[in-house]
């Protein structure tokens, strides 16, 4: 993706999310994931299925976070992963 592709992706996110009904839709989201909890609680135990499955859901609300909060100046983070370098 292009820097300016990127910066237009971010731009749309923002318009989206910066609506009421977008900042409505974002909470709900973080209400529904494990968000703002974390995904191991010492008295629960550990069920590996529901932790993969709560974290898959949280890093989908994380990365719409990212998106709205990103600074579009800002150099973007690349991974040693892409999809021209799978591992």
């Amino acid at each position: 993706m292009s820097e300016e592709d990127r910066k237009q992706l971010v731009m749309t996110y923002k318009r989206c999310f910066a609506t009421e009904d977008g900042k409505r839709v974002l909470a709900d989201l973080k209400r529904l994931t494990t968000f703002a909890t974390p995904a191991i609680l010492p008295s629960r135990g550990v069920d590996t299925n529901k932790l993969i499955y709560d974290e898959a859901q949280r890093c989908v609300v994380l990365a719409i976070v990212a998106m709205v909060e990103a600074d579009l100046d800002a150099t973007p983070q690349t991974s040693a992963i892409t999809e021209e370098n799978p591992q």
